[in-house]
């Protein structure tokens, strides 16, 4: 659960947790309360969220409010789960949420792993002519309407990309990959570039695309770094010298560790650089314009070439984007 609060919204946050959510007795009547084929707990939150923003209500921050909540803790026997919940249980709520609200969005959800099964119909979600009945009964609104809400999460955050691409190193030949840790940060490499010759698709690993509000110009617009398709990880880099990774997004833009931007981009390709000019990526010394002087530069590790790290006063590599794979959803 990320908790978002984003400026120039006040109060109103677009989704909530089910364990903070608190609605007036009204408002759960006239919307007809909880799915009924909803099972346990999951996803209950996503339905309730997205019910109240498209068919006339409203999610706004309880200020100066207190919730206790107690999680699951291994060495707190307090907190030990005293029933089971099976995972396709609550991965059906939350198919359902997503069929019910998303209208034509719902096709990118369903493409994860984890929606497979409800998606080729190997499992049902079961009958939603009751989310039919209400939209029809309050008059909902489409799914757009909802993005549109909130332009500072979903637009200018770059969470919904006009398109994707690849980064390709020139003098290597090789692409921007992310190489994910069973814990956050992950690593950034240089890997053969995936889809190339038409062999095969591209992995999501090596897609990326813009992300993270510009806090710089006016309305904070898209986009000050870079995302890794699919997942909520962009570039980070937090000194010279220091590695880059990848790190949750910050989306609102107030993380400097995070601005990357591709300069120059063009036919002739273009160079990412970092934090306003102060560095910029290369795995090895390359070829750049005279005007360069200094930058910071990003080398491969000694013992693991195939790992960046940022040095200082060399040249900048040169990037390219890929094919300019669109966006698949």
């Amino acid at each position: 659960f990320t908790w978002i609060q984003t400026e120039g919204d006040g109060g109103d946050v677009p989704i909530m947790s089910g364990g903070l959510l608190a609605l007036s007795r009204r408002w759960w009547q006239e919307t007809e309360g909880y799915d009924p084929h909803m099972v346990a707990w999951g996803g209950e939150n996503l339905d309730q969220s997205f019910r109240i923003w498209l068919c006339g209500g409203r999610i706004e921050v309880a200020e100066g409010a207190f919730v206790a909540h107690m999680w699951r803790d291994p060495n707190n026997p307090k907190t030990t789960q005293k029933y089971k919940m099976p995972t396709e249980d609550v991965m059906r709520n939350k198919a359902r949420a997503v069929n019910a609200w998303l209208d034509e969005f719902k096709e990118k959800t369903m493409g994860f792993p984890e929606y497979e099964d409800f998606g080729t119909g190997a499992q049902s979600i079961g009958d939603m002519s009751n989310f039919d009945h209400l939209k029809q009964k309050l008059q909902c609104a489409p799914f757009t309407s909802y993005i549109q809400r909130f332009p500072n999460v979903y637009l200018n955050s770059g969470l919904t990309p006009p398109e994707v691409y690849q980064f390709k190193e020139m003098s290597s030949g090789l692409c921007l990959e992310r190489l994910p840790r069973k814990h956050i940060p992950h690593d950034v490499v240089l890997a053969p570039c995936a889809g190339e010759g038409g062999a095969g698709g591209v992995s999501e690993l090596q897609l990326w695309h813009g992300a993270i509000a510009d806090v710089a110009k006016p309305l904070s617009p898209c986009c000050s770094g870079f995302m890794n398709w699919n997942f909520l990880q962009c570039l980070d880099a937090h000194r010279k010298g220091g590695a880059v990774q990848t790190f949750e997004c910050e989306i609102t833009g107030h993380a400097a560790s995070q601005h990357f931007r591709l300069e120059g981009a063009g036919s002739g390709g273009g160079q990412i650089s970092w934090m306003n000019g102060q560095g910029c990526m290369s795995p090895s010394k390359a070829k750049v314009s005279p005007e360069v002087k200094h930058c910071t530069q990003v080398t491969p590790e000694e013992n693991s070439p195939d790992e960046f790290r940022i040095r200082v006063n060399g040249h900048c590599a040169e990037f390219i984007p890929g094919s300019g794979v669109e966006d698949p959803g």
